[in-house]
């Protein structure tokens, strides 16, 4: 009886995540950035703690320049990096595109499966939990 509850609640979850949207699992669906290609203008060694480099791009038909969180790229190199797209005129920080959070498609079905085993898990626990409640111990004289 445990057991079918726990299953019934375990796959009830499931689809309550599913329905709810990608959002519940960290991942987003908007697109809160844009993918630009980008020079690099100013490299970083990797060996230096909190290197950066320097970027230019060019953003709605003007040349920018932004740091760049990455190192050991040479300058001159091409790279696709990810540009919020709400840029301001300030000073931006743009990242590799391909670093950019949702970019991957298998995201929200791992972050599924990961559910699923942890459901089943606490199933597994709770069942073993009852059945070791059950089992009489055996006393020494």
């Amino acid at each position: 009886m445990l057991l079918t509850v726990i299953t019934v609640v375990g796959a009830f979850v499931l689809v309550a995540v599913w329905l709810a949207g990608p959002e519940v699992l960290g991942v987003s669906n908007d697109e809160g950035s844009r993918t630009v290609t980008a020079t690099v203008t100013r490299g970083a060694s990797c060996k230096e703690q909190g290197s950066s480099e320097m970027v230019r791009f060019t953003l709605n038909g003007q040349e920018r320049e932004a740091k760049y969180n990455a190192c050991g790229h040479r300058n001159g190199e091409q790279r696709e990096v990810a540009v919020p797209t709400d840029a301001g005129g300030g000073q931006l920080e743009v990242q590799d595109a391909g670093a950019e959070a949702g970019e991957s498609g298998l995201r929200r079905p791992a972050s599924l499966l990961l559910l699923a085993l942890s459901c089943v898990g606490g199933g597994v626990y709770a069942n073993l939990m009852r059945r070791r409640s059950r089992t009489p111990t055996m006393r020494l004289a």
